[in-house]
């Protein structure tokens, strides 16, 4: 997953769609990068964060998952090179 960086670093994805509500009250989400398999989010995740096509599906360093509409995700974050992002998470 590409990161992310701001005053602190996170994994996203732009979310392309948002199925349907499932029988248990979970949701898929697809991305619009190439490569990523749709997402089962719980139910939770769909309560707490209501998540939504063009915004992005956001994980935390200390793991935890959050959705972030895209002119706040954009405004607040520009996305890291790979090779940079490689010597960041070896500490150099």
């Amino acid at each position: 997953m590409p990161r992310y960086c701001a005053r602190k670093t996170v994994r996203a994805l732009k979310i392309s769609a948002v199925s349907a509500p499932r029988q248990d009250g979970s949701k898929f989400l697809s991305f619009e990068r190439a490569g990523y398999a749709d997402l089962q989010v719980g139910c939770a995740y769909v309560r707490d964060h209501d998540p939504q096509a063009g915004g992005y599906y956001v994980i935390h360093d200390d793991g935890s998952q959050h959705f972030c509409s895209a002119s706040d995700f954009e405004t607040k974050y520009f996305e890291v090179a790979a090779e940079i992002a490689q010597s960041v998470e070896q500490g150099a």
